[in-house]
């Protein structure tokens, strides 16, 4: 997607906590930037798509009992 993106003309800004050289290793361009950053939401997900709320929250507020009833 970058080195399309770049290819395009664009000026493609990526963070990402992932090593640097993941994108430079392909792309040499002056219009990439990287910038570090871990991104996390901290979602409880039981896979890629599928996030589980209710778990969510109670990860967040483990002291509270937390019902669908709650929200």
């Amino acid at each position: 997607m970058v080195r399309h993106l770049i290819a395009a003309g664009h000026e493609v800004h990526v963070a990402t906590a992932v090593p640097e050289f993941v994108f430079t290793a392909e792309v040499r361009s002056p219009r990439l930037r990287i910038r570090r950053a871990i991104l996390d939401c901290g979602a409880v997900q039981a896979d890629a798509l599928t996030v589980d709320p209710l778990a969510t929250l109670e990860k967040v507020l483990p002291s509270r009992s937390l019902t669908p009833s709650s929200f």
